[in-house]
């Protein structure tokens, strides 16, 4: 859910030029416009109007209007936010969003909103870097970079993944980047980050990308959590078939049976500390 200075921002009080000369205009927001009508006893009605197609939807009727205090506003935005007639928000990211409205994203996202948290600060290096990756993404072309410890590569890298795949850029690649592979393959490809270690991508899985997503949520970039799983070779985990020859001849109760135990886990990882080392 959007913070009430993410909704807020949304709020324009200028009039869209198709609209002046309307009367009851309040506000635009989400690509719409609101319009205020007083209907007797009964009330006032507003109505969202989409500022490009014309079409319209009833938010909601009141008997008081709907005045300037913030909690009432932000209440009544994140009803316009679910009609039919609303668009993306002002730095919200789904499917077939333009490169432009990429990069403004990112730019804000780095030098307004992140800074906001206790864990990052504006850093030029780490900017200049994340615009150069975005760029090569939408030219589908490779990327070399190599930057100094401490610069926040990972961070880099992490979000314009998670911003470029809910942008869904795949779909405006040519299949002829993807021998071999169906239509419906290219097009739900995800995006693969591969590191130098497990723990890497463990801290990406479980602190990274949770902490990303909030702050994504919390700023209407997103409307859905992101997800992601690990993935790791498969020496990193117990084959069933050597398991189950092993128990054979295996002769210590208390090994056998916790080996029995794992024998029946959906995630067996020798990558787990509580395995590691272990027979």
């Amino acid at each position: 859910m959007p913070n009430k200075e993410a909704v807020l921002a949304e709020i324009n009080r200028v009039v869209p030029e198709q609209f002046k000369g309307r009367p009851g205009f309040v506000m635009t927001l989400y690509n719409t416009s609101i319009f205020e009508e007083y209907i007797d006893f009964r009330g006032f009605t507003y109505t969202a109007v989409n500022n490009e197609t014309g079409k319209t939807e009833i938010v909601e009727r009141r008997k008081t209007p709907l005045l300037d205090d913030e909690k009432k506003l932000v209440k009544f935005a994140l009803k316009v936010r679910e009609t039919r007639v609303s668009e993306l928000g002002r730095l919200e990211i789904a499917e077939g969003v333009s490169l432009n409205k990429l990069k403004a994203v990112v730019r804000e996202l780095f030098r307004e909103i992140l800074p906001k948290y206790d864990d990052f600060k504006i850093r030029e290096e780490q900017i200049a870097l994340a615009e150069e990756l975005l760029e090569s993404i939408a030219g589908r072309q490779t990327l070399l970079a190599e930057a100094p410890t401490g610069l926040g590569k990972t961070l880099v890298y992490i979000i314009i993944g998670l911003l470029t795949h809910r942008a869904e850029m795949n779909k405006t690649f040519s299949g002829s980047f993807f021998p071999g592979m169906s239509c419906v393959e290219w097009l739900r490809m995800s995006n693969l980050v591969s590191t130098s270690s497990i723990a890497l991508q463990k801290a990406i899985r479980t602190d990274v990308i949770p902490k990303l997503s909030k702050i994504f949520e919390e700023w209407g970039i997103i409307r859905e959590p992101i997800t992601a799983v690990l993935r790791k070779g498969k020496e990193h985990y117990v084959c069933e078939y050597n398991l189950n020859e092993y128990l054979l001849f295996e002769e210590d109760p208390e090994t056998k049976e916790e080996l029995e135990r794992l024998e029946h886990s959906t995630d067996i990882s020798l990558a787990d500390p509580a395995y590691s080392g272990n027979p």
